[in-house]
């Protein structure tokens, strides 16, 4: 099973969008410290934590990882960190998911063309 298969993938681009494209735990943003983002369960899946934005925030993998399943407000450095997480994951994603699956559309679409130009006789 693929590490993406669990979430659409406009649903993650909303996400890593309504989170401003950066890590909340450390605040590295994406191609700014970061070469790639993740998504970090509040409450972790094996705690029986859902796939719902509210319980989905941005993260570096190198956040995710030193994370683990520890509680995440005695994860947070301090409570900026934790107003912080509270108030992106309150945000709706409803619009930004419209917008996301637009983006995606055209990227398929674009490497679709450019595979064709590419490959086709």
């Amino acid at each position: 099973m693929s590490s993406t298969s669990w979430i659409n993938r406009d649903k993650r681009l909303a996400i890593y969008d309504r989170d401003d494209f950066k890590c909340l735990w450390c605040g590295k943003r994406l191609f700014i410290g970061i070469d790639r983002l993740s998504l970090d369960h509040l409450k972790p899946r094996t705690k029986n934590g859902k796939h719902h934005e509210s319980n989905l925030i941005t993260s570096c993998e190198s956040c995710n990882s030193s994370r683990q399943d520890k509680p995440w407000k005695k994860f947070a450095a301090n409570n900026d960190v934790i107003a912080k997480i509270n108030k992106h994951r309150r945000r709706s994603i409803k619009s930004r998911r419209k917008f996301a699956k637009k983006v995606i559309e055209a990227a398929d679409s674009w490497e679709e063309s450019l595979l064709s130009a590419l490959y086709d006789d």
